[in-house]
């Protein structure tokens, strides 16, 4: 393994040793740890910021299903304490977003925020949660810009790490051939291609952005793939618009010939069954797999199909483990519940028992953790994201943040 983190990774091997006998009495990440006959302390206030309405609502309602699903299974609770949710909208612009913050923030005095899926939403937010001194976890807004910044965490990854972790494989398997870099024109689309140029020794094809949201029509990205001659793609769109790039790939006749790469989940259940044979053999780095065997995934995966009756995917599992984090950290808290003392508790929280596998977090506030090699195969009667391999603890790399690639030196 010669991943950034070799030297974490032994850091985090050895905690993970000296620690598992009291990681294993907080395990499955239901907190069933005895609190509830306790003198009931003052609640907790939890602001909830997910999309919830329009095209991204899905991931909104996704995400809020893997918050609900820890709260049912800590009777409510976090740290001991009675947990008040209240919920505003993220939106697709930031200015609505802004103010709904604000309102979280100044008119019902949350504790802690937990939401922001998409980093334009996030970066114009950090500076609002600062001022205030209120931490935000953010399940899956993962800009690199928000690296280490004081009250902003994230219990997804940073943008640019999926193509980091994948860039190694892609240039042994592609020796000699180019390979086409396509991706969403906004944060995280740059940081995701940062990422795997930091790393990748073989041939650019071509590197192009497309506009981001609206983007429907991708022939004419489609036909300058083609004529590059390229052998692979290494991409990364979201949600909705990674189905679309997808079945347009499979329909210009490149399903099969040219090798289809991706990054940040674009072959997740619920786009997967939508993509359907279109996304077999995309292959990927991702710190999530439902398939995964561990105790903490199996209660996941079995009592999310329980409440939600689906299988589960990695939005409600970063939510579920947002929960978790807030969890531990609220339990530390002495007196009555303020922002910084929830942020004070949030840095010492150590080790999280999730399903994706234990995690920390690492200098920048986002997990250090597993990554793995899948690929879209057929699991029976469903398509599913297999893991083929593991390729090793990462987490806290040396990645600048991207400048919009218009700005950019050739």
């Amino acid at each position: 393994m010669d991943l950034q983190d070799r030297r974490s990774f032994l850091r985090l091997s050895g905690t993970m040793a000296a620690t598992a006998a009291v990681a294993s009495a907080c395990s499955d990440l239901a907190p069933e740890l005895g609190r509830r006959d306790a003198p009931k302390p003052e609640k907790v206030r939890i602001g909830l910021l997910l999309f919830q309405k329009g095209v991204f609502k899905i991931l909104g309602d996704d995400q809020r299903a893997g918050w609900n699903l820890y709260l049912h299974l800590s009777g409510g609770l976090l740290g001991g304490r009675e947990v008040e949710v209240v919920e505003s909208e993220e939106a697709l612009d930031p200015e609505t977003s802004i103010r709904n913050v604000k309102k979280l923030i100044e008119q019902e005095a949350v504790h802690a925020l937990v939401g922001v899926t998409f980093s334009s939403n996030l970066i114009p937010i950090m500076p609002v949660c600062q001022q205030a001194k209120v931490p935000l976890i953010s399940p899956y807004a993962s800009t690199l810009q928000a690296q280490g910044k004081e009250y902003i965490w994230r219990t997804c990854a940073l943008s640019g790490y999926d193509g980091y972790a994948i860039a190694e494989y892609v240039s042994q398997k592609h020796q000699g051939e180019g390979v086409y870099l396509l991706a969403s024109d906004y944060a995280a689309g740059w940081d995701e291609i940062v990422g795997f140029k930091k790393r990748f020794t073989g041939k650019i094809a071509g590197e192009e952005y497309v506009p981001f949201p609206d983007t429907q029509d991708y022939g004419p990205f489609l036909r300058r793939i083609k004529e590059s001659g390229a052998a692979a793609v290494f991409s990364f769109l979201p949600a909705d618009l990674a189905v679309t790039f997808i079945k347009q790939f499979d329909k210009a006749g490149l399903h099969g010939k040219v090798a289809l790469y991706g990054a940040e989940g674009m072959t997740e259940l619920p786009f997967l069954e939508q993509e359907k044979d279109s996304a077999t053999n995309l292959m990927d780095a991702f710190y999530y797999s439902e398939g995964l065997d561990n105790a903490a995934n199996r209660k996941f995966v079995s009592e999310y199909a329980v409440a939600a009756g689906v299988r589960p995917y990695v939005l409600p599992m970063v939510a579920y483990d947002a929960a978790a984090v807030l969890d531990k950290a609220i339990a530390g808290v002495r007196g009555d519940p303020t922002p910084d003392g929830v942020e004070r508790r949030i840095r010492e929280v150590g080790l999280i028992e999730s399903p994706r596998g234990r995690w920390q977090f690492g200098k920048n506030r986002a997990p250090l953790q597993h990554y793995y090699l899948r690929q879209v195969q057929r699991d029976g009667d469903v398509l599913a994201n297999v893991v083929l391999q593991e390729l090793g603890v990462v987490g806290d790399l040396p990645l600048a943040p991207a400048k919009a690639p218009h700005s950019q030196d050739s």
